[in-house]
């Protein structure tokens, strides 16, 4: 809105040599706060001071916050004059949209062009739609000419860097870009729970082999613990054998010895008769 900066009692400032002969520093680059050559208009002095400047320096330094920020005006509506709620005035309500300029502003828009992209943004977003995916794309007019030919779209318009579109070009583009991103979500769907399927049954068999792993060495090791035992009995078996059968030699032997002592006493017992019946019939 100006050229020259606002001082604290809203007059401009001058940018030119102060009365010292020094220099003045360096404003940033902006629009809005450029210093001009204005060497008459300096700043008023206390007693030239009132009310109304510095409701101007307020409303000044409101303004210049407004620009530097990015401000989103809400318009209210007023449904009814009664203050009830869920009652709506459908004629009141037009009757203020009308005077806000609402229904100019949508009319304005619907007529005109509301949607301004880049080459680069509109092929971006778009270009699945109409390319395949080994076709080379260049951000140029020529593939957006080509991109919304074959989408079938008409009434659109293609500037130096932009495409030019309507409300309802924008809707049909949001509804195919909703429909082919359904699409490939479904694909992907489908494609993740067939790598799943994939990978949950190689799991299985994992598992499977790893069980039947696992059964072998316990069966090993249960066969390995049996046959131990095994040999340990058979052994302890063999051992009580040979006791057994040393227990029985050595009665056996005791035997033999006690019926050789036996006969040896008959020997001896006989002999004896036998040389007392000789001296008997000798007297």
């Amino acid at each position: 809105m100006f050229q020259c900066p606002i001082t604290r009692t809203g007059n401009l400032y001058s940018a030119l040599l102060d009365i010292n002969g020094s220099k003045s520093e360096s404003m940033p680059k902006n629009d809005t706060k450029e210093r001009c050559n204005s060497r008459g208009l300096a700043s008023q002095s206390r007693a030239q001071q009132t009310a109304a400047t510095y409701f101007r320096y307020s409303l000044m330094d409101l303004l210049q916050k407004m620009i530097a920020g990015t401000p989103q005006f809400v318009r209210c509506i007023k449904p009814n004059d009664l203050k009830i709620k869920k009652c709506f005035e459908d004629q009141k309500v037009v009757k203020q949209l009308r005077y806000t300029g609402v229904l100019e502003t949508i009319r304005i828009r619907q007529n005109g062009f509301s949607h301004r992209l880049l080459f680069s943004d509109f092929l971006k977003k778009y270009c699945f739609l109409g390319f395949g995916f080994r076709e080379r794309v260049v951000a140029n007019r020529e593939s957006c000419k080509i991109l919304l030919t074959r989408l079938k779209v008409d009434g659109y318009a293609l500037g130096k860097s932009k495409v030019f579109l309507k409300y309802y070009h924008v809707e049909f583009l949001a509804k195919l870009y909703e429909n082919q991103i359904k699409k490939i979500v479904l694909v992907q769907a489908l494609a993740r729970r067939w790598l799943a399927k994939i990978k949950v049954r190689k799991l299985r068999q994992e598992k499977f082999q790893s069980i039947l792993t696992l059964q072998k060495h316990v069966r090993g090791w249960l066969t390995r613990r049996k046959l131990k035992i095994l040999r340990q009995t058979r052994e302890q078996e063999k051992q009580v054998k040979e006791e057994e059968n040393s227990k029985q030699a050595a009665m056996l032997k005791r035997l033999e010895q006690q019926k050789h002592k036996e006969n040896e006493k008959r020997a001896a017992a006989l002999v004896i008769q036998t040389c007392n019946l000789f001296i008997i019939k000798l007297y």
